[in-house]
């Protein structure tokens, strides 16, 4: 067994493997699932409806996200002058009028034109380190040519390369739920020859699946994975589903263990300062809106929300790295070797 990591939800996983090493279990939920005789009962279609509801606004959220990414303001603007009218369309004007001054400067486009995202999230983590604009594209511009001059070049190197695996080496933890009736957790146990466990009036199993660890519990299985294993995520769930004799949901990602590993040392008391972060012994825990970050001198594990989607592994690592790099213990020397 390998080094062993506490996610954000509790579960100890096995970094090597994934595997879920901890048996506690995801608490119960309410869940309604389907019958053929649901037509007959209006009271219980309704219930149904409103069970799917959010689901469906989270999924045109995703759809209308992306497509507002892509469209122009002018597109955008058009489109809300024939849906809406009134306070509405002024609130989402202002929030998309916001997202175009935010835009990236030549500069980052620049950065990102070099390396891509992980050059953008290098590019913004060394200006706020207090590097100039055109130092840091020369050395991303070097870097990237493979030549390392300095601390700086050695600094930008390593950071490009924890951002580029850093989705290799995510572990994430994975949903499925049964799509009709609900998991005989009894059953479950004699196939897989794992005892059944209790937490309070909850039963769930814990057992190991063609090397992934796996918790089920009556309305949904929970699968731990490296984030670059989704293939085997769904080999598992077709297993379950032959030998439990249940049909099973796609698999959606949850949340992703995230470990970066810093080319520098953090300051963590800066970090605690200026940041609202919370002092944990030898750690600092920072909040932000989809994520949790718990930052060592020179490691940072991001707990990360993915709402399903998993290029958010991505974006949560670019958006903290320049909030790591203005807080670095000394100035890297930038000075040619």
């Amino acid at each position: 067994m390998g080094r062993k990591i506490r996610t954000r939800e509790g579960f100890i996983v096995d970094s090597g493997s994934g595997e879920v090493i901890d048996d506690k279990p995801l608490e119960s939920s309410g869940d309604v699932f389907w019958s053929h005789e649901l037509c007959a009962d209006e009271e219980r279609v309704e219930e149904i409806i409103n069970s799917i509801v959010p689901g469906l606004v989270e999924v045109l959220k995703a759809y209308l996200r992306k497509k507002l990414c892509d469209a122009s303001y002018t597109e955008v603007n058009e489109v809300l002058t024939t849906l809406w009218s009134g306070e509405a369309s002024t609130i989402f004007r202002k929030a998309l009028s916001k997202r175009y001054r935010s835009t990236p400067s030549i500069h980052e486009s620049k950065a990102f034109d070099l390396a891509g995202l992980a050059g953008l999230a290098v590019y913004r983590c060394l200006k706020r380190a207090g590097h100039s604009d055109e130092l840091v594209l020369e050395v991303l511009a070097e870097v990237s040519r493979g030549v390392l001059r300095s601390e700086l070049h050695n600094t930008v190197n390593e950071l490009l390369k924890e951002f580029r695996n850093c989705r290799r080496k995510a572990l994430v933890r994975w949903i499925s739920r049964p799509l009709r009736e609900s998991i005989d957790v009894e059953h479950a146990s004699k196939a897989l020859g794992v005892e059944v466990r209790t937490l309070g009036k909850l039963s769930y199993i814990t057992a190991k699946v063609l090397g992934l660890g796996v918790q089920i519990t009556s309305n949904k299985v929970d699968i731990s994975s490296k984030a670059d294993e989704p293939s085997k995520v769904v080999e598992v769930l077709e297993f379950l589903s032959r030998r439990l004799g249940v049909e099973l949901s796609k698999p959606l990602p949850v949340v992703a263990t995230i470990i970066i590993k810093l080319p520098f040392k953090a300051n963590l008391n800066s970090l605690a300062t200026y940041e609202r972060g919370e002092h944990q012994g030898t750690r600092v825990k920072i909040e932000r809106g989809n994520y949790t970050a718990l930052v060592y001198p020179t490691t940072v594990n991001i707990y990360a929300r993915l709402g399903g989607i998993l290029d958010k592994i991505e974006s949560v690592v670019a958006d903290f790295l320049p909030t790591l790099c203005t807080h670095i213990e000394k100035e890297l020397d930038c000075s040619i070797a």
